[in-house]
């Protein structure tokens, strides 16, 4: 099978709209979740206060004639003091130059990783994160991600929600012959709740 038989421009709408039936869902999942942790307990502390939750947007170099945007939702458990058990889904459009031809290639990958903050002040926090995705479905360009980043989070405002920037290193082991693997370095922007 050759490689333009996974970008069919056919089936383009129909990945696209199985795509974004994923993202509205876990965005769903994600807000009842954060109204439910606004509430507070008997003793006036905010239930879910060791969860954290963000959205941010990626932006990686490009290298091989490809070039990955996503969008990040993830989800937090700080387990001990500064450690942080994290889960991931990632909805992805890489944009491609291969052979001379421009194609895009869009995908869905969950994952989980580990982040430590090294630097936990009042105004400020940096973690240290170590991640592994996959993607999921039928994805157009199939591979795992193996990350290493660090992240500043801005102070909370009123409503608990912090800016936060980052940059990293990316590893993405490509699945499909034809495609080669991507590796470089990324930087992201969002929010944290």
């Amino acid at each position: 099978m050759s490689r333009n038989a996974y970008f069919c421009p056919r089936f383009q709408l129909t990945k696209m709209y199985l795509c974004m039936k994923k993202i509205v869902f876990v965005l769903t999942a994600m807000i009842i979740t954060i109204a439910v942790s606004a509430q507070e307990s008997q003793d006036n502390t905010p239930l879910f206060k060791d969860f954290s939750f963000e959205i941010k947007s990626l932006y990686g170099i490009k290298q091989h004639g490809l070039q990955p945007l996503s969008v990040d939702l993830q989800a937090g458990y700080e387990f001990a003091n500064r450690w942080t058990l994290v889960a991931c889904a990632e909805a992805s459009h890489t944009l491609m130059e291969l052979d001379g031809a421009k194609m895009y290639a869009k995908d869905l990958s969950l994952g989980g990783g580990l982040a430590y903050a090294f630097y936990d002040g009042t105004k400020d926090r940096f973690d240290l994160r170590l991640q592994v995705l996959k993607t999921i479905g039928s994805a157009d360009w199939k591979h795992t991600t193996y990350d290493i980043g660090t992240t500043w989070y801005g102070k909370s405002n009123k409503m608990g929600i912090a800016p936060l920037m980052g940059i990293g290193f990316r590893y993405e082991k490509s699945h499909i012959t034809g495609i080669p693997d991507w590796w470089g370095i990324y930087a992201t922007v969002g929010i944290r709740f």
